[in-house]
């Protein structure tokens, strides 16, 4: 075979396989794929779909809390600082208020983490009020699923209103574009939004989960957080009706009491007990405990607690380790009797370093 016809030889075969992969290209059958992972309209379809769903709103808690492996940027700084009890003897902005403002990366972020929880939340009853029967198996498990994301709607909807007073409201699954930009709110709407979703949860949760569920919301939960919102909301419009109700939701809390000893509400070994209403699954297992890493409850990473915010002070040196960041302080100094044990347990009186958030860490 000469050059030139090995030339067209070639040419013709490259032209047939070119109109093959053509052919394949065009049939619209190739390109019906299957997707990598479950979709949304492939989900939703077993019992553990819900619960997983569900312990994905209790995740978003994490942010709320993570240490970010900075000790002024994390968020429970906005939690601490703006009452008249805790200091850092700086000039933080939550602190001074001064230099507060609307770009500051905590206010934003904390903004952020409260809307992506009722997002999480607002999915998750949407999808609970169109299952169909058959797919919840276990006996009440769909109300207390419903009940959780109630739940944690309303812890977010309480601090939205704590923090900000007014900001948009949204109580329903964003699924076109004219839900992007919700009005404002006035008033107490986000207070009355927290107590309506707490006053149901309460009626929808169980009273106790297993072990290995520790920490999840239960009636006692909502009911605490019920009453603590009309104690507020009676504050805010001089409402006596509301401070009747916040006794009433208090009183229906049961199978709790005080701890004898008051250093087991900062004990890692006493978490979770008898004083307990709904405590925030912070610490873990000893394992891998890399401080310096975000988490999603990934035991296998690092560390999601809190406590490190207040146990170092001075990461670029090394120094200081084992003491607070945060004091005490004269005015909360002042406010314990000097013979009170919870002093001690509580801060140094000698310089009033915040204690309680470090022992036994």
């Amino acid at each position: 075979m000469n050059n030139r016809k090995k030339y067209l030889f070639a040419f013709l075969m490259m032209s047939v396989a070119g109109l093959v992969i053509l052919n394949l290209s065009c049939n619209k059958k190739n390109l019906d794929l299957l997707p990598h992972g479950p979709t949304e309209e492939s989900y939703f379809t077993q019992e553990s779909d819900f619960t997983k769903a569900v312990i994905g709103i209790y995740a978003k808690l994490t942010d709320f809390y993570w240490y970010h492996g900075d000790p002024w940027s994390g968020l429970y700084t906005i939690f601490y600082l703006p009452g008249d009890d805790i200091t850092i003897n700086d000039n933080d902005e939550f602190e001074q208020f001064g230099s507060l403002q609307p770009s500051s990366g905590r206010v934003s972020e904390f903004y952020s983490v409260c809307y992506q929880l009722i997002a999480r939340a607002n999915t998750v009853l949407q999808k609970i009020s169109e299952v169909p029967d058959g797919i919840y198996i276990t006996p009440n498990l769909k109300d207390y699923n419903k009940g959780e994301a109630l739940f944690l709607r309303g812890f977010a909807y309480y601090y939205l209103w704590n923090y900000f007073g007014t900001a948009p409201l949204d109580t329903a699954r964003v699924t076109n574009t004219n839900q992007f930009y919700p009005s404002n709110t006035t008033g107490t709407q986000l207070l009355d939004q927290a107590i309506s979703d707490f006053s149901e949860a309460a009626n929808l949760l169980p009273d106790s989960w297993d072990a290995s569920d520790i920490g999840r919301a239960t009636k006692n939960s909502a009911n605490g957080f019920l009453g603590k919102c009309l104690v507020f909301r009676a504050s805010a419009t001089n409402a006596n009706s509301d401070y009747n109700a916040a006794i009433t939701a208090f009183n229906k809390i049961s199978g709790v009491s005080l701890v004898p000893n008051f250093e087991d509400n900062f004990n890692y070994a006493t978490e979770n007990n008898a004083e307990s209403l709904f405590e925030f699954q912070a610490s873990q297992a000893f394992a891998v405990d890399n401080i310096w890493l975000p988490n999603d409850f990934d035991n296998a990473v690092g560390s999601i607690s809190a406590f490190y915010g207040f146990y170092d002070n001075d990461p670029s040196t090394f120094e200081g380790y084992g003491k607070s960041l945060y004091y005490g302080t004269t005015k909360f100094l002042n406010a314990f009797n000097p013979n009170d044990p919870r002093l001690e347990l509580t801060m140094d009186p000698s310089d009033r370093t915040i204690r309680k958030y470090v022992l036994n860490q």
